[in-house]
Formats: structure tokens, C-alpha cells, sequence
């Protein structure tokens, strides 16, 4: 799957979740990554689509299914 046409504004929401069998555990590993992000690769089209990373949110808790 590509993506045609990226937006002026991204918003991801990544979860640290692997499926284990019928539930889900959490990753306990650290997630590591730049101030930029290229989405270039992933696009239908060339061109240059480069996001800076403006915010990052860390949470942590007990996930209850």
C-alpha cells in the first residue's frame, strides 16, 4: 500500500503491542527515531515529503483488555 497524496499535517499513534496468541503484551524494548521523517519510500508519487517531528507523547500504565 502507497499513499497518494500525504497530508500538510501527520499525526501518527504508534503502539508498542505484539499479538500473542488470542491476546496482546506489551514491548518492553525502547523505540528509537530522528526529528525527521521521511515518507518519500511510501509514496505513490516522487516527490519530497519529509516531516519534522514537532511533539512526542510517552505514556506508560497497565494495558487492560
Amino acid at each position: 500500500m502507497l499513499i497518494y497524496a500525504p497530508p500538510a499535517v501527520l499525526t501518527l499513534h504508534l503502539k508498542r503491542f505484539e499479538q500473542v496468541g488470542s491476546g496482546l503484551r506489551k514491548l518492553s524494548r525502547h523505540v528509537e527515531f530522528g526529528e525527521l521523517l521521511d515518507l518519500a519510500p511510501y509514496c505513490s508519487r516522487l516527490s519530497e515529503v519529509e516531516f519534522n517531528i514537532q511533539q512526542t507523547v510517552f505514556s506508560s500504565g497497565v494495558f487492560v483488555a
